[in-house]
């Protein structure tokens, strides 16, 4: 049997990733960058607490994916109707003073 949870900005995944599926993986027609149209990476500052970073997701409207707890990063589902609106969330979670980054799920096309 296989479960499907749905993900939620309550539960984090530990470590766990998701996979992007084909219909939300974007290139750019002007750069030709490839990343996942509505996913955002993040890491934390250090300390930062578990309820704190579920506010600031939150805070955008995002769910978590998946998270490494080694790496200390975490996959955010974003709500976007365009991949262009990915610039506009991602500046308002780096001002967050616990943000360390946020950044775009970039992907790597190999041939």
């Amino acid at each position: 049997m296989v479960k499907v949870k749905e993900p939620t900005a309550e539960e984090i995944p530990i470590d766990e990733v998701s996979l992007p599926t084909l219909e939300r993986i974007y290139e750019d027609p002007e750069t030709g960058a490839i990343y996942v149209r509505d996913e955002v990476i993040m890491g934390f500052e250090e300390g930062t607490s578990e309820a704190r970073i579920k506010e600031i997701v939150a805070g955008v409207n995002g769910v978590f994916l998946g998270s490494d707890s080694d790496l200390g990063f975490y996959q955010v589902l974003v709500p976007v109707t365009h991949p262009s609106e990915l610039d506009s969330i991602i500046q308002q979670l780096e001002s967050h003073p616990e943000v360390r980054i946020a950044t775009y799920h970039w992907l790597i096309k190999i041939d």
